[in-house]
């Protein structure tokens, strides 16, 4: 029993001493996909989103991102969006809470405004490099039935 508290307790502070990557003043890069056909809208064509995000921790556990990004689908690209969001470390384990929004320029003559809620977890690699996986919901104002989607994203974040 002894061994088996002795390791939880090791486990535990391995885990949160790995963390000094969302210390103020640190500095994050990152990509992310989303769509892949695991989103669910009423909008029920396969679409990829690719993003590139930049970051500065403006105070500990707290990380703002700029993004810009562009939705495919199948053959033709359909949006650029650009954007903002705060995330928000809980507690030093990795996992997130992020609010933020974009502006979407649609290539068929639409634009469109959205909050983008996301839920997520930042596992290291190493010192720095991160895989994310997260869970967002993407709520439009232009048409909130036709364009609002939940799916699942999987990011790639350096924290330098």
């Amino acid at each position: 029993m002894r061994k088996l508290l002795t390791i939880i307790v090791l486990a535990f502070v391995c885990t949160t001493a790995s963390f000094a990557q969302f210390e103020k003043g640190k500095k994050y890069l990152g990509a992310d996909i989303n769509g892949l056909g695991v989103s669910y809208s009423q909008e029920s064509d396969f679409t990829l989103k690719v993003g590139g995000n930049a970051g500065y921790c403006v105070e500990d556990n707290l990380l703002v991102i700029g993004h810009l990004g562009f939705d495919y689908t199948y053959e033709e690209l359909r949006t650029l969006s650009v954007g903002a969001k705060l995330r928000y470390f809980i507690a030093d384990s990795g996992v997130f809470l992020s609010a933020g929004a974009r502006f979407l320029r649609e290539f068929s003559d639409n634009n469109d405004f959205q909050i983008t809620p996301e839920v997520g977890y930042c596992y290291f690699l190493n010192g720095n490099l991160a895989l994310q996986p997260s869970i967002y919901y993407d709520l439009s104002f232009s048409d909130f039935k036709e364009k609002s989607r939940i799916g699942f994203s999987l990011g790639l974040g350096w924290y330098f």
